[in-house]
């Protein structure tokens, strides 16, 4: 399978699938092997490590957390230098007032959506791909 840069070709193929686990933002001024194995995504920056798990995960290992999301992967094989795919998100979320956190893998698009929009932000990104 082929990575797509054609915007109009992302959207139609954009296929949004909700996880069903709730995912949390954990803050650690140093790297912790346990909490990366626990971790969808670990980003490092100067001020410390963010880890993004599942809320389970990070009650089982006793952490404080913050930003309890829905996980959409946008299943769309995008590529990493496609133009306008992480806007067109965004800005559809954003006009229905959905703060949305992207993550970009190799493969796929994902965002942590609040859990109380999650269900409308899945109608809006389906919408898309009409």
């Amino acid at each position: 399978m082929k990575a797509s840069k054609d915007l109009h070709s992302l959207l139609k193929q954009l296929n949004p699938k909700l996880h069903n686990n709730t995912y949390c933002y954990v803050f650690s001024p140093e790297a912790n092997e346990k909490y990366s194995t626990a971790s969808f995504c670990v980003v490092n920056e100067k001020e410390g490590v963010t880890y993004i798990m599942p809320q389970e995960k990070a009650d089982a290992l006793g952490l404080h957390y913050s930003f309890i999301g829905k996980l959409i992967t946008l299943q769309v094989f995008s590529d990493l230098e496609a133009i306008g795919l992480t806007m067109a998100v965004s800005t559809t979320l954003t006009k229905a007032g959905i703060p949305c956190n992207v993550i970009a893998g190799y493969h796929h698009d994902h965002i942590v959506v609040p859990e109380k929009k999650a269900e409308q932000a899945m109608q809006l990104l389906n919408s898309l791909s009409a």
